[in-house]
Formats: structure tokens, C-alpha cells, sequence
């Protein structure tokens, strides 16, 4: 398969940057675009009024660290390629997507925290969710996976 644009969901995990890794490795050796994905999580955002976090204090944090993870990661590839950035707000499953068929990727990579059993299911794997829906090929990378060599 000819991989022309590849595009990889990030967030502040250490698998989201295993999966950033392979998937810069690969762009590089196919010579392909690469966007990054953050996906700002409207659940995340909405505050906690126990902890007297409103919702513009929540968004602003949520904001800060997906700029930070989209920084880091685009730092992985070294100045060497240009790097599109997306940072949209919603569901990360369904904007995930979205972004995908809207740029024109021809792969989604993303990462797995591995869970299985009831974790898994009180976490709704964005990763699953991803491999049952997607029109375009989807590489997940595991956690437990070595990192690659950006």
C-alpha cells in the first residue's frame, strides 16, 4: 500500500508516543505527510464542581496539555518533515475520524494502553473503536511494543 498521508492521534500517554514513533518512522521511510491529532475531549473539559474547576479552567488546562503533547511529539521529527496539526474538540473517537477523512489520510496510527476486562470497558478504547469504524487502514500500536527510531 502507498501511504501518502498518515495521520497520528496523540494524547499525553506513554503509548500515544510509541504510536507517534512508528508512525514517524514509517512517514519517513515512505516519504509521506504526517498530521498529529489531539483531540481536545469535551468530557475532560466540562470542569468537576467538587473540585472547583469550572469549565473555561478545565479547557484552558486541557488546552495547555495537548499543546505541549503536539510540541513533543512534533519534535520527534527533528525539523526534518513539515507536521500538520490538529487540535480539535469533541469525542477523540469520532473527531479522530473525522479529521482522517477530511485531510485525506491513507493511515491512522494510533496507540493501545493494553487494558483488558473491565478496565477495558469502563475505557472504551479509542483504539477499538477506531479499528471497527474507520474507511481507511488503521496500524495501532501496543504499548508493550519497543519504541521505534523516529
Amino acid at each position: 500500500m502507498d501511504y501518502q498521508k498518515i495521520l497520528i492521534a496523540i494524547d499525553n500517554s506513554s503509548p500515544a508516543l510509541k504510536a507517534a514513533k512508528a508512525g514517524i518512522s514509517l512517514a519517513k521511510k515512505v516519504s509521506a505527510e504526517i498530521a498529529l491529532v489531539y483531540v481536545l475531549d469535551s468530557i475532560l473539559m466540562m470542569g468537576n464542581i467538587d473540585a472547583n474547576v469550572t469549565p473555561r479552567e478545565a479547557k484552558i488546562l486541557v488546552m495547555k496539555v495537548a499543546q505541549t503533547a503536539l510540541d513533543e511529539t512534533e519534535s520527534l521529527c527533528n525539523g526534518q518533515m513539515k507536521v500538520h496539526r490538529f487540535m480539535p474538540e469533541g469525542r477523540p473517537t469520532e473527531e479522530i475520524l473525522n479529521i482522517a477523512y477530511n485531510w485525506g489520510a491513507d493511515l491512522v496510527v494510533a496507540g493501545t494502553h493494553g487494558h483488558t476486562g473491565l478496565q477495558h470497558f469502563l475505557t472504551s478504547s479509542v483504539a477499538d473503536y477506531l479499528i471497527r469504524h474507520s474507511k481507511v487502514p488503521v496500524m495501532i500500536i501496543p504499548s508493550r511494543v519497543p519504541d521505534a527510531n523516529p
